[in-house]
């Protein structure tokens, strides 16, 4: 299992160290706050495509970053947050929706 520190700890290294990586998958871990500060700014500047994160202990302030870098990325299409402690369907939902918009725009292509 990957704790806070660990998870931030692999952002930060996926971050200067990732050019391939288009799938990124820590469900069921004991990642919150730091983790999701390192993930928002990877997200920033990463090529993956697909993250799941669903059965942490994210909270509603933390998904609100991750958020705010998710509309800043177009190539994330598959995003799975659920089972965290959000306890925000709305900012779920939000997330759901740019996820899929961002889909729905790759199949265009």
């Amino acid at each position: 299992r990957i704790d806070d520190k660990g998870g931030m700890k692999f952002c930060q290294d996926l971050k200067e160290n990732n050019h391939t990586l288009e799938e990124l998958n820590l469900r069921g871990n004991s990642l919150g706050d730091m983790f999701a500060k390192a993930l928002s700014e990877l997200i920033l500047d990463t090529n993956l495509k697909k993250i799941d994160i669903s059965c942490n202990f994210i909270e509603k302030k933390d998904a609100n970053s991750i958020l705010e870098s998710l509309r800043d990325n177009p190539n994330i299409i598959d995003f799975d947050i659920r089972n965290n402690k959000i306890k925000d369907l709305a900012l779920e939902a939000e997330i759901n929706e740019i996820v899929t918009k961002n889909y729905q725009s790759h199949c265009e292509i």
